[in-house]
């Protein structure tokens, strides 16, 4: 206790001393404390309280994995396979976010249109107001064109007229009939903006079907290379390779960064070339390549800075219009606030240049953090940042331009001298927002992982 006594009053000491650095650390703990109440909010919503669905407890959302995140997207292909997993699931169903454009009535209005496959409503036990829902037929590529509406834009530009049933709205340029309208109590808020109106997505059934079932392996390996009185090497590799048992189907990826490492002004320099290839089933799908510099440096009273240039260029298989440059600056600073508490702060900037100017972008993110140890080698850490990402012209399918605003929580804990077989676990937990211009990247994660890493 005497020793925790003595910690706080030296703490207390240097706050009072740096009181620009002590407000900046007030303002980072109140953003880490806003971040796990957020975070805590979404605990409490996603696994305390039961959504609004039939059989909660067996509801799963299917998700994917790629070197850029995991995230819900799926093909066609896929979405065939796990609707054929009948010992596995009872029901699958498929459903995506667009925009259309309603140009019946005294004005237009753009609508928010959920594109889902014919079991949707089944799967989460929507009741209909009136009429029906979706039939298998409709649901097929050809179909015949059908929309659901919701209860309150039934209510909000119908004026709940029953005899909406069989008439023909304009969706878009395109006739669409109403067959019937959702009950009120409706609720998929879970999974995001509730659309106004439903349409089939009328994906193609007869798509090849691929697991995702299979082996993976990933690993990171650097080493320094040095060569008696020459400048040093620094060599980074690293990789991840998938397997998909059934129709031998991989997904991998290869990358190394390699260059000179110097002692440069009271630090250190590393200096790279960069290179990745990613194969997906068995084919190219990205080719990068590239330069790098990083630079760290102790600048004295306990501040740390750290430094990143990055230049590639991306270059897709099958996607000319995503092919371009990348421009990055990164750079990061820390500074003890006492015997066991370190604060930092991170910033970056990025350029991507994309021959298509709906997909070239600036970025740009700013974020701060509170890493403190608070006995038996606990190290539990607590940041947040902000992005904000603007694209340079309109997004052909969308005929808008894209503007998102992305805020991210995360809180993680490690114990940094305990460890099984080698292994050193650690918590990490993530809450990510996303808002854009365009509804198909909206997007609200909550993610819990467990990671075990070993050093050779």
């Amino acid at each position: 206790m005497e020793l925790l006594i003595q910690d706080l009053k030296h703490a207390f000491r240097m706050f009072r001393q740096n009181r620009a650095f002590t407000a900046a650390a007030i303002a980072a703990l109140a953003l880490g404390i806003g971040a796990n109440t957020a975070i805590f909010s979404v605990v409490s919503a996603v696994l305390l309280k039961p959504v609004p669905f039939p059989d909660p407890d067996r509801v799963v959302l299917f998700m994917n994995t790629s070197p850029q995140g995991s995230g819900p997207n799926a093909s066609p292909a896929k979405f065939a396979h796990w609707r054929q997993q009948t010992t596995v699931v009872q029901d699958a169903t498929a459903f995506r976010t667009n925009v259309v454009n309603y140009t019946g009535g005294q004005f237009p209005e753009q609508l928010r249109a959920g594109e889902v496959s014919a079991d949707y409503f089944r799967l989460f036990g929507a009741r209909v107001v009136m009429g029906r829902t979706f039939t298998p037929e409709e649901d097929r590529p050809g179909g015949e064109k059908v929309a659901v509406l919701s209860y309150g834009l039934w209510t909000r530009r119908f004026s709940a007229d029953p005899a909406i049933i069989g008439k023909s709205i304009s969706l878009s340029g395109d006739p669409f009939v109403v067959i019937g309208v959702i009950s009120p109590d409706f609720d998929i808020a879970e999974f995001g903006p509730e659309p106004d109106l439903f349409v089939p997505f009328q994906l193609d059934p007869s798509g090849r079907a691929r697991s995702g079932l299979g082996q993976f392996a990933g690993a990171d390996a650097s080493v320094v290379l040095n060569r008696g009185g020459t400048l040093p090497i620094a060599i980074e590799a690293y990789g991840r390779w998938l397997r998909y048992r059934d129709h031998r189907f991989n997904d991998a990826y290869a990358g190394a960064d390699v260059g000179p490492e110097f002692q440069l002004a009271g630090g250190r320099l590393r200096t790279a070339a960069t290179g990745l290839k990613r194969w997906y089933g068995d084919k190219p799908l990205l080719t990068s390549f590239g330069a790098r510099a990083d630079y760290d440096r102790l600048i004295g009273n306990g501040w740390t800075v750290a430094g990143t240039m990055l230049l590639r260029h991306n270059d897709y298989a099958g996607r000319s219009d995503v092919d371009g440059w990348d421009a990055e600056l990164r750079a990061s600073v820390n500074r003890p606030l006492g015997p066991t508490v370190l604060g930092f702060g991170f910033a970056g900037l990025q350029r991507n240049w994309a021959h298509d100017p709906g997909q070239a972008f600036w970025r740009a993110q700013l974020g701060v953090g509170v890493l403190k140890e608070i006995g038996w080698g606990l190290r539990p850490q607590v940041s947040i940042d902000v992005a904000r990402q603007v694209h340079d012209g309109d997004l052909a399918p969308f005929g808008k331009r894209r503007r998102d605003l992305l805020l991210e929580g995360a809180f993680s804990i490690y114990k940094r001298d305990w460890n099984m077989a080698g292994f050193a676990p650690s918590l990490r937990v993530t809450m990510t927002r996303n808002r854009s211009t365009v509804v198909l990247y909206h997007e609200k994660r909550f993610r819990a992982e467990i990671r075990l890493t070993r050093a050779f």
